[in-house]
């Protein structure tokens, strides 16, 4: 498939992407080859510019396989040895009308290699100007390895990064007249009016946000009055990229976007609404938004058209309906979408109304979702009143919107001791988005609704409250969180608590008691505390840390191995052979992370034994990658 990664580009181009694998292959006709390669490149370069471009190659066998030469040699240079060969193909309406070879005249035979089960080596090269056609035009790389083959992605060489004329834009509201809070649905539409398909890049790009970071928008009236981003400190993980995305001459892509996830109208008024999009293609300096922390990894936003609407002052009425309608979907992902997007003060008084009359608690949820989408001190203390007068799945969704809400305390002790630049950026603009929810004065207001949410033997009340012991850095409430451990069954609940523990222990907190008949959500209190003081790390610390390591419980094992202290010194004794085979994925990086910094005696003999052992090729990926840096210490 095609995969998204987050590569820059030193021509400020949009994005890099992964070519899709052997696109013109038919798995009903031919059988998988075992070797395939694909070609990472820009979308739209700049005539008289380089064109950077990585080679992959992938064993997706269980056995070793051998190929011919190679494409780029250690120096960085091409030389597409051996059965390697790089054409690069000018594309016009659908049809190939020029094709270069690059592989030099006077390229050797080249060595055999052997590729290992589940490697991927790959190679970076920049094609200079002087190899790239002198004109305009469309491209694309076709990379040939032996019996192996892959056409690349479509890119243009242009006098500009411009949009191309033959491709128009258009963002298109659903209807012209709207009062505030009321939803926007904005239509997308990207036509390919050209003679040749145009490739493109799109998700990816929402993974941990609030919505599609690929796009944005402004909107101000002829007065000045700007309408505000509801949530600009955008966390962003990636997600699924979609699959070879291209518009085929005369045909278009169309996006729905709910307007109101990206901005917040303060008052009525006519607003001119403009539109942005990073799809790989545009002048990114055309967006005025590019400098904020939510745009970059995958491709810089350029112009893509403007509208007019009119906001329009709300009737109590139309406020009600608007809840009504968002309450009525009996989808649950969809139901909180629509209250997340509310943001406007002036429904916290009906969404409380609602948390009192509304019969169905499967919906109490989306209303705590759309009070926590009001930005205001209000909606703060009304979420604090749902903590303190309700229980169960209610009051943790409470508390997790409070989470949020909470200045960090372990996270601003740590810049405060932290020389790093972004570190206090972050502290700053998080101090700064704080401002206008929280007031010191709920501390007191609050804490009795954790406390009570702790002493539950709900796992999710646990997980919230724990979030919300961290942040205010109640260093006190060690034993509560022990306790909390004793009852708590879930992974993610002990796995809160672990890292609550930390954060309390990096304030001075003391650590709970524990032994190794504990429950598993108290001993991962424990080492929280200890992994992060090493003040604390006294006793037999060393040999619990190990019965951790050897728990019939996953996450257990998980804490125990994740960031060994500096002073652990029983190597020896750490069940790496179990740890190094673990199904778990997270537990495997953390072990193999561990042995790193802590090998054994005899590391070497139990990664070759893992290998032997197990024909996993996740775990042999990783136990490779080992293998291949353990090497590499050994030879200097």
């Amino acid at each position: 498939g095609c995969l998204f990664r987050r590569r820059g580009s030193p021509m400020k181009i949009a994005s890099a992407l992964l070519c899709l694998l052997f696109a013109a292959l038919s798995a009903a006709q031919q059988e998988p080859l075992a070797l395939e390669v694909g070609i990472q490149q820009p979308l739209c370069c700049l005539l008289g510019r380089e064109v950077p471009v990585s080679i992959y190659l992938y064993n997706r066998s269980k056995a070793p396989l051998s190929y011919n030469g190679e494409p780029v040699n250690a120096a960085g240079g091409l030389v597409l040895t051996g059965a390697w060969d790089l054409v690069l193909e000018e594309v016009k309406e659908g049809r190939v009308i020029a094709s270069r070879s690059l592989r030099p005249a006077d390229a050797a035979a080249g060595a055999v290699h052997e590729v290992k089960p589940t490697d991927y080596p790959r190679w970076d090269y920049s094609v200079p100007a002087g190899m790239l056609p002198g004109h305009a035009g469309n491209y694309r790389f076709r990379l040939a390895c032996g019996p192996a083959s892959c056409t690349g992605r479509l890119f243009r060489i242009a006098d500009t990064l411009a949009t191309p004329d033959w491709l128009s834009l258009s963002y298109t509201p659903d209807k012209k007249s709207y009062f505030i809070g009321e939803p926007i649905t904005v239509t997308f539409v990207m036509t390919n009016n050209g003679k040749d398909a145009f490739s493109f890049e799109e998700g990816g790009d929402y993974r941990g946000a609030t919505r599609h970071l690929r796009y944005a928008f402004t909107a101000e009236t002829a007065g000045g009055v700007k309408a505000l981003d509801p949530t600009p400190r955008q966390d962003c993980m990636g997600g699924m990229g979609m699959l070879n995305p291209l518009v085929e001459p005369g045909r278009s892509y169309t996006k729905s976007l709910p307007l109101l996830a990206y901005l917040s109208f303060p008052a009525p008024g006519k607003y001119v609404v403009k539109a942005y999009q990073g799809l790989g293609f545009g002048d990114p300096d055309t967006c005025p938004l590019n400098a904020d922390r939510s745009s970059g990894w995958y491709g810089k936003r350029a112009y893509g058209g403007s509208f007019e609407i009119e906001i329009n002052e709300p009737s109590v009425a139309q406020l009600r309906q608007t809840l009504a309608s968002a309450l009525a979907s009996n989808d649950g992902p969809t139901r909180r979408a629509l209250f997340a997007n509310l943001s406007d003060e002036r429904f916290l008084p009906l969404l409380n109304e609602l948390l009192t009359s509304e019969k169905d608690v499967r919906r109490h949820e989306s209303l705590i979702v759309g009070i926590a989408s009001i930005r205001t001190t209000s909606a703060t203390r009304s979420l604090i009143n749902c903590a303190r007068a309700t229980q169960g799945d209610t009051r943790a969704a409470a508390l997790e919107a409070l989470s949020r809400r909470i200045p960090n305390a372990p996270w601003l002790k740590n810049a405060a001791t932290n020389p790093d630049p972004a570190v206090e950026r972050e502290v700053r603009e998080r101090r700064d988005e704080l401002k206008a929810v929280w007031d010191d004065g709920f501390r007191d207001d609050l804490m009795p609704a954790v406390m009570q949410a702790l002493a539950t033997g709900n796992d999710r009340e646990i997980t919230a409250a724990s979030r919300c012991l961290s942040m205010l850095g109640a260093v006190a409430s060690m034993e509560a969180l022990a306790s909390a451990g004793d009852r708590a069954a879930s992974a993610e609940a002990i796995r809160a608590l672990y890292y609550a523990a930390r954060g309390l222990a990096w304030l001075g907190a003391a650590p709970c008691r524990a032994d190794r008949n504990s429950a598993p959500g108290r001993l991962t209190v424990w080492a929280g505390v200890v992994k992060a003081a090493k003040e604390r790390q006294s006793g037999d610390w060393q040999d619990l840390l190990l019965v951790m390591m050897n728990s019939d419980v996953a996450v257990v094992r998980e804490c125990a191995i994740e960031n060994l202290p500096p002073a652990f010194t029983r190597n020896d004794d750490v069940p790496w052979r179990k740890l190094f085979l673990e199904p778990d994925h997270g537990i495997r990086f953390h072990a193999i992370q561990g042995a790193k910094q802590h090998p054994p005696r005899n590391l070497d003999a139990i990664v070759r034994d893992c290998l032997a052992a197990t024909s996993d090729n996740a775990i042999r990926s990783s136990l490779t990658d080992l293998e291949t840096e353990l090497k590499k210490k050994t030879a200097h």
